[in-house]
Order: structure tokens, then sequence, then C-alpha cells
């Protein structure tokens, strides 16, 4: 600063004095008890020349208003003078920019979970810059291939879908980049925990089943079949338990698959010669009966219930036969024919006939 005073023998000092005020980048004034700006500056006693005392900060103050009066200390009274100092900072790119919480520059990291099998979107990057703003968005380090990241918005996407029993984890690291000269960068790193869903069906060795069986199989007769099911799915949505649809002649085991003759049950191949059971796989035995993301398939099973010799030959309706012949008829005449069923099947089905009485003697 410079003052002139026509008096040759004038001897001027320079103070910095009240109103000092000060304005932030938006232009609205700064309070001093929110930033100290009112000791940024001194001036020389006699040089008045304006010096920095204290670190300048652009992004708590731009402008910075002072009042300078000069002093000259050889009249009496004393001759004062005072002028306005507008002194506006520079911008200078000295803060790089920084991702928004949890994020810190101690942790520089976050903790996600994206579900398996879910769309394209994982994650938004957001960054600030108190310098400016953030030029760009960029993935550095993506070791599984799995990401891409929209250079202007931060919006991070799959490239391909996440399939838990592929991966349970991965992560990729970002990059934000400011639009300062020099140009600053901040630096984070996503972990990505795959979450497991019950994508997958269990699947049946067999598309269907047979097996024979003696009808008449006595109770907890075991059947010469194993029921058998694999799930892709990982953990408790890959375990798989059995069951029987709508059948009282047999049951399964849950876990094993055997299955065996029920108590109860009526075996008779008179009745039904071939028994069709179906048999349900299901998955996810920690979920309750019902619920919505358990997952099942079906397959039938066919018994072929064998014969065995378990009844009798019976003639129609109780049937009594009469007939009449000449007391002088040829031996070997044909006289009548009785005919009796059996309803078993094969050589248990075939009946011989004889003559237990009913002769007259001589």
């Amino acid at each position: 600063m410079v003052a002139y005073d026509p008096d040759t023998n004038a001897a001027i000092e320079f103070y910095i004095v009240e109103p000092i005020t000060a304005q932030d980048l938006q232009g609205q004034q700064v309070r001093p008890q929110d930033y100290n700006f009112k000791n940024l500056f001194n001036i020389g006693l006699t040089d008045g020349v304006v010096r920095v005392q204290n670190k300048l900060n652009r992004d708590r103050a731009e402008l910075i208003s002072l009042t300078v009066r000069a002093v000259d200390t050889s009249a009496s009274p004393r001759q004062t003078g005072t002028a306005l100092l507008r002194i506006t900072l520079l911008d200078v790119n000295d803060s790089p920019p920084q991702f928004e919480p949890p994020w810190t520059l101690q942790l520089p990291f976050y903790n996600i979970t994206v579900r398996e099998e879910q769309a394209a979107f994982v994650h938004k990057m957001v960054a600030s810059d108190p310098d400016g703003q953030v030029q760009e968005y960029e993935i550095t380090d993506d070791p599984d291939r799995y990401f891409r990241i929209d250079p202007l918005t931060g919006l991070v996407n799959l490239t391909r879908t996440l399939d838990y029993e592929t991966i349970q984890a991965t992560r990729f690291t970002v990059v934000a980049k400011d639009n300062g000269n020099p140009q600053f960068t901040a630096t984070a790193t996503v972990y990505v925990m795959v979450e497991n869903i019950n994508d997958n069906n269990p699947v049946l060795d067999e598309k269907f089943y047979s097996v024979n069986l003696p009808e008449n199989s006595a109770a907890n007769t075991l059947l010469n079949v194993t029921i058998h099911a694999t799930d892709k799915d990982l953990g408790d949505y890959g375990k798989v338990t059995y069951s029987i649809d709508n059948n009282d002649n047999f049951v399964i085991h849950q876990t094993q698959g055997w299955i065996r003759v029920r108590p109860d049950a009526v075996l008779d191949r008179e009745q039904n010669e071939i028994i069709t059971v179906i048999v349900r796989a299901t998955d996810s035995p920690h979920l309750s009966p019902g619920h919505q993301d358990k997952r099942y398939t079906t397959a039938p099973i066919y018994i072929y219930l064998l014969d065995e010799n378990d009844n009798t030959p019976t003639f129609p309706r109780d049937q009594i036969y009469s007939t009449s012949v000449i007391e002088t008829i040829p031996v070997g005449t044909f006289i009548f024919q009785v005919t009796a069923v059996d309803r078993d099947s094969g050589l248990n089905g075939q009946v011989s006939y004889s003559k237990i009485s009913g002769d007259v003697p001589g």
C-alpha cells in the first residue's frame, strides 16, 4: 500500500482496521466464528507491504475486504486516510476428491452385498471435490471382470450375471479424478459379497422309476428302488428331502430316499395291477412348508404287483348243476360242462377239475 502526503516531514504508518469482511465461493458473507479470516494478512507498519500471515483457504473465503488506515504520526493532531483493499484468492488445486461415507482416507473401501442373478445395477459411486468437480470415474482393478462404470455418473453395472455357485465374493477398485491442474484422484475399493438365493430346482436321477413288488407284501417291506436327487445350490438351498404325494400304501425316508410298505397298505394285484406313486424332491428344508422360496421336482414310480396264489377258484354264483340222463347212455358220452374261474393270473389262475363225490354204488 502507498499513501501520499505533500508534507515533506510526514511520517506515515499503516494499519489494518475494521471493517474486515469476507465472502465465500457462493458470494455469501463468511462469519468470523466460522472461519478466522481477519488474521489472514498483516501490513508493514512503515512500508505498507501487505503480507500473508496465516494459511489461506479459498474454499472457506474467496474474497477478503481489508480496511487500511494510513496515519501521519508527525502531524498534530494526527492526520489519517483510509482505503479499501479487496483481495481475491485464486484457485489452486490443493484438495483431492473424496468419496462419500463410510469411505475415509484411513479406510478407503466399501462393503456391499449383491444378490446372485439380479439385474445389472450394482452400486453408485459418489465423490466430491472441494476445489471443483469430479471429472471422471474409472474402474482400475476388476480381477474377475464382472463390472463396468459410467465415467460421468459413477453408476456401476454388471457385465454378466453373478452366480453364487460359481463365485461367492469379488471386488473392484474405482478412481475418481477431479478437473484441477494438477489433477488429483481418490481411490475406493468395493468388496462385493454375493448373496445366495434358491435359483436351482432339485434334479432327480431318473425321469421315472419302476419296480416289482409281490402283492400282499408285509409291512415295512423294502422296495428295490432308492430315490436320489441333486441340487446345484449351495448351503441349505442345496439340501434335498423326499416325500410321497397322496398315497397310503408306501412311505419314503425323508433324507435317504428308500421306500417301505406301510403297515396298513392294501396291495392286491387283482384290484390294481400297477400302482403309480408320485415322489417329490424338495430343497431348502430350513424353510417352512409352502415357503415361496422352496423348489421341488416330481417323478412317477410305477410299482408292478407280482401275483401270488391268494384266490380260490369259484363257480359262477355258487351254481348247482343238475341234468337227467337215460340209464342206457353209453360210457364216455358228453353230458354237461362245469366252469370255474380264478382271479389269479398265469399258472396261479389255471383251474383243473375233479369229481370228489356223487357216484352211485353199483
